[in-house]
Parts: structure tokens; sequence; C-alpha cells
């Protein structure tokens, strides 16, 4: 009885899982789509109309392309070569000083300037033609 009821929970959990993917609000994966998750910045910036609201990993040195900091902050990915793409900053610019000493203090902006390192988020659409990473999650990448 108990394994039959099992069996039946699990049969429900898979058709229920059926309903909800075949959903049209859900946006069906393609195989050729999956491969989108990598991208180059060179790729990016050739068609950046197909990749708009993907989930991007993408990796390269974190700059500030501004003339200031504080006042003119325009963040860029740059591979290599020199290609760059623009970032929406994820992080505050400054924080005051922390209360109590003891804890950490939390990240800002600056602490990923001028490093390389890996972003995942989504690409997305600013205006007719222009587009960014948000970015969701960061990874400084220590190549020591």
């Amino acid at each position: 009885m108990l394994r039959r009821l099992s069996s039946l929970c699990v049969q429900s959990a898979f058709c229920l899982c059926l309903f909800c993917c075949g959903h049209k609000g859900v946006k069906e994966i393609k195989p050729a789509e999956s491969l989108k998750q990598y991208p180059s910045i060179i790729e990016l910036n050739k068609n950046s109309a197909s990749y708009v609201d993907s989930f991007i990993t993408i990796s390269g040195k974190l700059l500030n392309v501004g003339k200031d900091y504080f006042k003119d902050l325009q963040i860029v990915l740059k591979d290599s070569l020199g290609n760059a793409i623009r970032i929406r900053p994820w992080l505050p610019v400054e924080i005051p000083p922390p209360q109590n000493p003891s804890l950490p203090r939390p990240k800002v902006m600056s602490d990923y300037l001028n490093k390389d390192v890996v972003l995942k988020g989504f690409w997305r659409q600013e205006n007719a033609n222009e587009c960014r990473l948000e970015v969701k999650k960061a990874t400084i990448f220590d190549n020591q």
C-alpha cells in the first residue's frame, strides 16, 4: 500500500511538472540557446539582441572608464583584446563606516574594479541600441 501511494505521488509530481513546463508563460530552452550561457564579449557585441534577458556567465577585467569614481562611474568589462561591454553597478559606491568594527565591511564597487572577475547575470536592454549586464553574482578571479 505504501509503495503504491509513493508511486502515485511520484506520478502526480511528474504530471504537475509537465503541466507547468508546458505553460505558455515558460520559455522553452532549445539546445542551441543553452550554448548562450557563456558568450564572449565579442559575441555579445555582435549579437547583442539575441542574448537579451538571457542569464550569462562572462569574464574579463572590470574597469571604470568614467573620469571620476563618484561622479562619473561607467563600469565596463574588458577582454584581453580591449573589447568591452557595459555593466550595471550592482553594489554601492561607498558605505558609511561600520558601527561595529569587529564585523566585516560589506563589499563596494571599488573592491572589484581593476581586477579579473567572473560575472553572472542577465543581459538587459537599456534603450533602443544599448544593453548592459545586470550582475547577480561576481567572483574575483585570482590567477596566482
